[in-house]
């Protein structure tokens, strides 16, 4: 039996849950079937380092991510189709399907795409675009999504956005939550990283993903805050991005920089998030929420908002976690603080959590893009 050729296309492989999503889809697509391709509009990122050594990195999309240079990009995607013999191209993160899609309507290659949305497409267009560009991009990303051969988004509450106000058929959308791998977890915990120095015996909530709007960190340092005006604790957030200054400058304001921690990207987040009594998520959106089962699989009772979408499709209410308003921060506050004030809570959640995060770890998430890449083979 003849393998298919996926290639894979991305912006890079920075430290995201799509670029950690789209490794373990590289590592664990069975190669008596499949044999993946790797094509980056930027050549960079953590990530690069979890790429098998079998997959071949394809550097021929570098520097083509603009609509001005989107005949080169047209003619370099059938130069890779032709060259690699490629079946399907699977394109992820919003920025990339749309320009991808573009040029496969272009190109004439459209019926080979299957678009992963990874976000929740009309909140990330909104915070791009802003109110007025919205309905504009919303009817833009409706044509070229449907021209795509299928769309996976990675929650039901990502799905609707699709299907309700792109008006894409129910068909053409399958729901893939993104892989997240348990064992991998497992493995790292047994390496974890030594208790920073900065924290002793003090409580620490944790958060983790790139300091962007998206995440709102801004309200968990405020709420965290308004937490340490009552007890001694830290805060650590992993990861990097934009909104680092601005997050520095808003710690130091509040009288709390010597307790928010921020060290930017690790390549063992869950060796240090194991350390944590409480993980937050303080999202005012999301498109599934992955570090939440993490978080859960490491153990942590978890805190998030109920921002659409994921968390409410992970999270059961006040058993395997709570969910507060977006943008709350006396609702944070007041969570965390009842969770620090209750161990056996925590460890009621935590343990629910660790049940609840079964149903999205193991290998449902490849067994359905096997399926999907087979039903849709070019």
């Amino acid at each position: 039996m003849s393998q298919t050729r996926v290639l894979f296309v991305l912006p890079s492989m920075a430290g995201g849950g799509a670029q950690r999503a789209v490794a373990h889809l590289l590592e664990h697509l069975d190669r008596k079937r499949f044999q993946p391709l790797l094509a980056l509009l930027v050549y960079q990122g953590p990530f690069l380092r979890s790429i098998p050594d079998d997959v071949p990195v394809i550097h021929q999309l570098e520097g083509q991510f603009s609509l001005r240079r989107l005949p080169i990009l047209v003619r370099r995607i059938k130069s890779i189709i032709g060259e690699y013999n490629v079946n399907v191209i699977n394109t992820h993160l919003t920025p990339v399907n749309r320009i991808i899609m573009r040029a496969a309507l272009l190109g004439g290659f459209g019926r080979r795409v299957i678009v992963t949305e990874q976000n929740n497409l009309q909140a990330w267009l909104s915070a791009q675009f802003g109110f007025v560009g919205l309905r504009l991009r919303m009817q833009e990303s409706s044509f070229l999504y449907r021209r795509a051969r299928h769309v996976i988004a990675v929650s039901h509450g990502a799905k609707r956005i699709l299907t309700e106000d792109l008006h894409l058929t129910a068909d053409h959308v399958s729901v893939v939550h993104n892989p997240i791998d348990a064992v991998q977890i497992e493995d790292a915990l047994k390496h974890r990283v030594a208790d920073p120095d900065w924290h002793q015996s003090e409580p620490l909530i944790v958060s983790a993903g790139r300091l962007v709007v998206q995440k709102a960190y801004d309200v968990l340092i405020r709420a965290f805050a308004t937490v340490r005006r009552h007890r001694p604790c830290k805060l650590l957030i992993l990861g990097e991005g934009p909104l680092r200054g601005e997050l520095e400058g808003l710690a130091a304001s509040l009288g709390v920089d010597q307790d928010v921690h921020l060290p930017g990207f690790v390549q063992n987040p869950w060796g240090l998030l194991v350390h944590g009594d409480i993980f937050v998520l303080s999202s005012n959106w999301e498109g599934f929420g992955n570090v939440i089962v993490e978080a859960t699989v490491c153990g942590l009772p978890v805190i998030s908002t109920d921002c659409p979408y994921g968390p409410s499709e992970v999270i059961e209410p006040q058993r395997s976690g709570i969910l507060i308003p977006v943008g709350d921060v006396d609702a944070m506050a007041h969570q965390i603080n009842r969770l620090l004030d209750d161990e056996s809570t925590r460890r009621k959640v935590a343990q629910m959590g660790g049940h609840r995060a079964r149903r999205f770890t193991g290998t449902a998430a490849v067994e359905k893009y096997t399926a999907i890449f087979e039903r849709f083979t070019a």
